[in-house]
């Protein structure tokens, strides 16, 4: 496993995508944190621009979202939201994250872009979050699910702060896609998760690092066990069945799964159109029990209280 690991190691290969948290934990001085937290809500807000949320959902999700009060569950540093409050002329956005940071982060991005009313940013965990019933019309949660320990929880939470026919849109990768293991400190080799137990490839995911001391440090990466919720490292192990189940529990007036095959959509399609020719395959996998699971790009619904 060490070596199959290793062949697609990303020990000392930086992503853009990530590499902000690092300088920003290594930062000397709270100007130069700041600084790099800063570049992090830009770099998302830039993505979310370049590549909206409506290539997930397949539609225009203006006519769903225009004039309406939203929470975006997972915010991040806010680069995201703005997005979403800029491109679908929202009538006010909160953002909820689970740190100071964050939360201070994203008012000042907002605050940078000659903002300052219809945001707020709140800390707090999806959970048990801390709003009143009945307070948005929309809730949108990307990428968020797969990490939150209690998704039950999560979800009656967000079906309890949406008003009557509010929305929930969610966007999330099922546990079993081939490349979502969220080891990229270490690791970006595929279908680990398929072959061996969470505990194995985390034995290893650490002796990868402990042998890479200085990256290790670097990353503030130290070794500890799974936590009870954990599937593998801050994954829950939520699938598309689970998550059936789970809202299945719920008085939802109308659920719609959206299909959404690899090759469809994401940066690195955009990137490499060569991609594109695995959705043709991939979207038979979407339309059958159990492939399912490992063929769609991420679990997206929209569900309607």
């Amino acid at each position: 496993m060490k070596k199959y690991m290793n062949l697609f190691s990303r020990i000392n290969k930086p992503s853009a995508q990530w590499e902000g948290y690092t300088v920003a934990r290594n930062a000397t001085t709270n100007e130069d944190r700041q600084k790099a937290l800063l570049q992090i809500s830009k770099t998302r807000y830039e993505e979310s621009k370049t590549y909206p949320l409506d290539r997930y959902f397949k539609t225009d999700l203006r006519r769903m979202l225009k004039g309406k009060d939203v929470l975006e569950v997972g915010s991040n540093h806010g680069g995201a939201a703005l997005a979403y409050f800029e491109r679908y002329e929202l009538k006010s956005i909160v953002g909820l994250d689970t740190t100071e940071s964050q939360v201070e982060t994203s008012t000042l991005f907002f605050k940078s872009r000659g903002l300052n009313s219809n945001f707020d940013f709140v800390k707090g965990y999806a959970e048990a979050l801390p709003f009143s019933s009945n307070s948005f019309d929309a809730v949108i949660s990307f990428d968020v699910f797969e990490h939150v320990s209690d998704l039950s929880s999560t979800m009656n939470e967000c079906f309890r702060v949406l008003r009557p026919h509010g929305k929930l849109l969610c966007v999330f990768p099922s546990y079993y896609h081939p490349t979502q293991t969220h080891l990229v400190d270490v690791t970006s080799a595929p279908c680990l998760h398929w072959v061996f137990t969470p505990q194995e490839i985390m034995e290893v995911f650490w002796d990868i690092l402990d042998d890479n001391p200085a990256y290790r440090d670097k990353k503030g990466l130290k070794r500890r066990p799974l936590r009870a919720w954990e599937k593998l490292w801050i994954v829950n192990g939520i699938t598309l069945c689970k998550f059936r189940k789970i809202i299945a529990k719920q008085k939802w007036s109308s659920v719609e799964h959206i299909p959404v095959p690899i090759g469809s959509v994401g940066k690195a399609v955009e990137e490499k159109p060569l991609l594109r020719i695995v959705k043709y395959f991939s979207w038979i996998g979407t339309r059958l029990p159990i492939l399912e699971e490992i063929t769609n790009q991420r679990i997206v619904y929209i569900l309607t209280k």
